[in-house]
């Protein structure tokens, strides 16, 4: 990463150099001059008033960023502009859709607006998504605690609303309260009569003095035209090429001119924090050295990229800084705990570690890539040592996942590199920054080599002592103000260390140096090329996968949309997604290593398919690949099913396991290339895979689309509803087959549709989109209130009450607070923990008993007395492991027992061996899914006495299901 920005800079110096050459050379005659049409064309431009955009400056006189813009623009090409007004943005649309107008600004990418309109092929400036207050707001940038309980304004088509969302979302807020406008001046009314706390819109539309609290989703924006206004739109993409090679920086010139005084960013201090700062007037920072380039030591100095961020801050909020070197992380810890140290600048603590010794991490400032080294033509099979950091070693556990690989933690990345030279490693996972900085500038790692640049990164960020939350509100806050434009610009200029590191070299062992200068020679020379080679091998992995070697997404859509769609011509061409199923699983059961060869041989295979010079595949996501392919070869869907049958048999020969493949396929209109929005389509066509489905292949078509129009109704219905309003509670009982009394029951949730009047949802409509938003939890914990309500007011009546177990999403298991929200529950109704049972699927032992987080949840939940079911118990790949992870009261057993009659008398020896292994572990069998007499015969010969099923019970209300209850004890 290094070398490639020294690489950039030095382009930049012989790019200066070469428009010099040549404008000398036109100023003397020797380069032709420009061929001009001598008519010029009058070009038709929308003109809708917009703060900072479009302005008037008097009657007739047009200014602002885009009226400059269309001046530069008409230095490359023979027109006259002529502006049409228009009171909006939407007004201004339809004026380009009727043929008054050949041009608009500012129009951001959909899929929808570019099926009636035609985009410029490069942008003419960026813009993003922002939350604005007026100027008396509270509210500070990006208090999503706060955020919480606002309400947001927005206009009924803005584009970025799900970019929005996922925004707030990623930041802990789930279900924001939205009104909606239908223009923005009515927007802007709303946010100035206090109807809505914030308004969401796109960064030119903020007016002067409305603040910032938030931004998202940056995008570039472009000219648009109608179909058809070829001249024109070919004219403008010419224009637009030859101002970016030549004034490369005009955007941002004009963005910072008429955009820069609405950064507004201000940090709004709580009175606590207004306290802390008025009584603090010196804080004491910790720095370690060899941390380049973010903190390091230099003539007993800190230097480096974080010290100058925190003087920054410093010199806003009034603070001075003590500057203290410490020896090592756990000096620095040590410090921190006992109050002789306020902030340590770089934090080189894991996040478990802070936790535990009441440390609070700052937010991260920046991320830096994560590499993987070895020594030249290691083979990656042959590692069995991994060498990291002691921070980074969960995440080195997380990225192989491999119990093969062995992860050895050393206190420095520089002594995880002297580890792999002295051969007690065989590999490093470090800071990509400084492992190319320790490589390039010490002679010592001549044979180590960046082998890939990992897909994770490092967030690098500050910790504080847990005594001092106030500082770290501020950190935090002022940490914001920081643009990553500065951080970037940082990089590029300072970043010198490899001529200071020689220079240093040369002065310390000058004499040495004289003797030998020949071999010294040669030494850099090497060094060089092992710079310029990883400098390569990082630009080559911008079209290469990190992993496995397959081109990527990029590679695909670079290659897609110039070589081969322009040279179309009666053939049709599709994009297929390709997905293997239950990847994960297969993963965590057979170890990463494996993992990586599925895919390497998927990829193999594929590329065996996907021949000729009009086809091309590449690797996307995780276990996803992409293919563009044509008919040119035989009809798409019929080639796309043999490649399906190909690869899954050629699987099966390789690994011994049957993987299922799922295919998406979309074809692309002939007068497109649009191939992102193709990927998209093709991806989402299979997420509509039925089980019934047997080619495992789904086409993008209108029925398809339809059906997607109709989820995403579903999901603005399920967006706005009320929990408490519209869901109740179901319970299927559970029965003793010997007696046929109730002895438990399983709540279940429903959904009543106000669209439908009121018809009950079973949770297939709406579950699956709240595990994508994060809103299941939400739905977990009313089950949970629900079940304890109906106990608590049973009990108080003193009527008979059973054990109700209750269903949680994985995603509880990894937030360290869930067992003491349920608890907290349970407490609240004062309802005994033995008449709550916490659902586990099987599939979340094997999947996510991986991570600590979980595993540490369900220990937790044991502790405090909570009955634990494993359920599907049977559905997976190792049952019996599950037994061994999770100390279970009850285990469910899979209707798949009980429907599998081709041996019965071995599956009947089977069932009774898990029947009488779970009462030696005092656990309780519960047979899921009985709905014949035959399946309570079978469950009587192998001991077990409770069922849950059709057979004796279907899911009811809670009311139905208490007026049984009551009548079981009768």
């Amino acid at each position: 990463m290094l070398a490639v920005m020294k690489n950039r800079r030095l382009k930049r110096g012989l790019s200066f150099f070469l428009c010099l050459i040549i404008a000398v050379c036109i100023s003397a005659g020797i380069m032709p001059h420009t061929v001009r049409a001598e008519e010029k064309r009058t070009v038709k431009v929308a003109f809708f008033p917009m703060n900072g955009y479009h302005m008037m400056a008097g009657k007739g006189i047009y200014t602002g960023m885009d009226v400059e813009y269309l001046e530069a623009l008409c230095n490359y090409t023979n027109w006259d502009i002529e502006y049409v007004e228009c009171e909006d943005w939407d007004a201004a649309l339809k004026l380009v859709a009727d043929h008054k107008a050949d041009l608009v600004g500012s129009a951001q990418y959909s899929a929808e607006r570019a099926a009636s309109y035609q985009y410029a092929d490069l942008s003419s400036g960026y813009t993003f998504g922002i939350i604005a207050t007026n100027p008396n707001s509270s509210l500070a940038y990006e208090d999503f605690d706060a955020m919480k309980e606002i309400t947001f304004g927005m206009v009924r088509t803005y584009v970025r609303r799900e970019e929005f969302l996922g925004y707030l979302s990623d930041n802990g807020i789930a279900s924001p309260k939205i009104r909606e406008y239908d223009s923005t001046s009515d927007l802007q009314n709303a946010l100035d009569e206090g109807e809505v706390d914030a308004l969401v819109h796109t960064f030119m539309e903020i007016k002067e003095g409305q603040r910032l609290i938030g931004r998202f989703a940056p995008r570039p924006f472009y000219y648009i035209t109608y179909e058809g206004n070829d001249d024109v739109m070919r004219d403008l993409n010419n224009a637009i090429a030859d101002l970016k090679m030549n004034e490369p920086e005009l955007e941002t010139q004009l963005m910072n001119r008429f955009y820069q005084s609405k950064l507004d960013k201000t940090v709004v201090f709580t009175l606590d924090e207004k306290e802390y700062l008025a009584e603090k007037n010196t804080i004491r920072v910790g720095y370690l050295d060899s941390y380049y380039p973010f903190v390091y030591e230099e003539d007993g100095e800190c230097k480096g990229l974080t010290k100058e961020m925190l003087e920054g801050i410093a010199a806003l909020t009034g603070l001075t800084i003590s500057w203290q070197k410490v020896e090592n992380p756990q000096e620095a810890r040590t410090a921190l705990g006992n109050d002789e140290l306020d902030v340590m600048s770089y934090c080189v603590h894991a996040e478990g570690s802070s936790h535990d010794h009441q440390l609070s991490r700052i937010k991260d400032y920046v991320q830096v890539p994560l590499v993987f080294v070895t020594k030249e033509k290691t083979e990656l099979e042959s590692i069995e040592t991994l060498a990291t950091v002691d921070y980074l070693s969960d995440k080195a556990t997380e990225l192989i996942g491999s119990t093969d690989i062995k992860v050895q933690t050393y206190d420095t990345p520089q002594d995880c590199l002297d580890a792999v030279k002295d051969e007690k490693a065989d590999a490093v996972m470090c800071d990509g920054y400084l492992t190319e900085y320790l490589l390039s500038s010490q002679m010592r790692y001549y044979d180590l080599a960046i082998e890939s640049v990992l897909s994770d990164g490092l967030g690098i960020s500050m910790t504080v002592s847990g005594s001092n939350p106030e500082l770290a509100g501020i950190l935090n806050k002022t940490l914001l103000t920081i643009d990553a434009r500065a951080i970037s610009d940082y990089m590029l200029e300072s970043n010198v260390y490899s001529l200071a590191s020689v220079g240093i070299f040369i002065e310390d062992h000058s004499v040495v140096i004289i003797l030998i200068l020949i071999m010294i020679m040669l030494i850099i020379l090497l060094v060089a090329l092992h710079i310029i080679r990883d400098a390569k091998k990082i630009q080559h992995l911008m079209y290469k996968d990190v992993e496995i070697d397959i081109g990527n997404l990029n590679y695909l859509i670079y290659t897609g949309k110039k070589n081969i769609l322009p040279e179309r011509s009666a053939q049709q061409y599709a994009v297929v997604y390709l997905n293997i199923s239950q990847f994960q699983r297969y993963k965590v059961i057979y170890g990463w290593n494996n993992g990586q060869k599925l895919l390497s041989l998927i990829a193999d295979a594929l590329s065996q398919c996907i021949k000729g010079k009009n086809e091309v595949c590449a690797k996307a996501d995780g276990d996803h690949f992409v293919f563009l392919m044509s008919d040119e070869n035989g009809p798409i869907p019929e080639r796309v099913r043999k490649i399906r049958y190909f690869m899954e048999e050629r699987i099966f020969e390789e690994i011994g396991s049957r993987i299922e493949v799922q295919m998406g396929i979309y074809f692309i209109p002939p007068n497109s290339d649009d191939l992102r929005s193709a990927i998209d389509c093709a991806s989402q066509a299979i997420d509509f895979i039925q089980n019934d489905n047997p080619d495992n292949i789904q086409i993008y078509d209108d029925d398809l689309e339809k059906a997607i129009r109709e989820r995403h109704e579903r999901e603005k219905l399920l967006d706005s509803v009320d929990i408490d309003e519209n869901f109740v509670t179901y319970y299927q009982a559970k029965v003793d087959v010997n007696t046929e009394e109730i002895v438990g029951a399983e709540a279940l949730v429903r959904f009543l549709d106000p669209t439908a009047s009121g018809a009950v949802r079973s949770p297939w409509f709406f579950i699956p989109y709240y595990e994508q938003t994060g809103k299941v939890t939400d739905i977990d914990f009313f089950v949970l209130r629900c079940a304890c309500k109906m106990l608590r007011r049973r009990l108080d009546s003193g009527e008979k009450v059973v054990t109700i177990s209750c269903n949680f999403s994985r995603i509880h298991f990894v937030k360290p607070d869930f067992a003491i929200r349920f608890e907290q529950v349970l407490n609240e109704y004062r309802i005994p923990k033995e008449l709550i049972e916490v659902e586990i699927t099987e599939t979340l032992v094997m999947e996510e008993m991986q991570e600590n987080l979980a595993k540490q949840t369900l220990d937790d939940l044991h502790a405090k007395g909570v009955r634990l079911s494993i359920d599907d118990f049977g559905a997976g790949y190792s049952s019996l492991g599950v037994i061994e992870k999770i100390p279970a009261s009850v285990i469910k057993l899979d209707r798949s027992f009980l429907l599998n009659q081709k041996d019965r008398e071995r599956q009947v020896k089977i069932m009774k061996s898990i029947v009488e292994l779970a009462d030696n572990l005092g656990s309780q069998i519960v047979c899921e899914g009985v709905e014949t007499d035959a399946d309570v015969e079978l469950m009587r010969e192998i001991g077990a006495r409770v069922a849950q099923g059709y057979r004796y019970a279907k899911p009811v209300s809670e009311m139905a299901f208490e007026e049984r209850l009551s009548q079981s004890v009768e």
